[in-house]
């Protein structure tokens, strides 16, 4: 008898959850909060990693390296130039 009404409740939450899916407008808005969710995750998870490999960078002294191999290699010239304003 137990195992009945555990079935039963299972299946009516089957049924709840397949009524929902099968509506389109509850799926679309179902569809979109899941995607929402699952961007603010990766994102999040890009800062948190991000974060981390910076940290153990500049703590490791690899990061001041690579600032001076990209200064020496003139990769990146980062002097900013102010353009002077007109004279009348």
């Amino acid at each position: 008898m137990q195992y009945e009404s555990e079935i039963l409740d299972q299946l009516k939450k089957i049924n709840k959850n397949l009524d929902k899916l099968s509506h389109p407008i509850k799926g679309a808005w179902f569809s979109f909060k899941s995607g929402i969710f699952r961007a603010l995750g990766y994102l999040f998870g890009t800062v948190v990693i991000a974060s981390i490999v910076i940290y153990i960078l500049s703590q490791s002294g690899i990061g001041q390296s690579i600032n001076n191999w990209i200064q020496s290699n003139k990769i990146i010239d980062y002097q900013i130039v102010a353009p002077e304003p007109d004279q009348p």
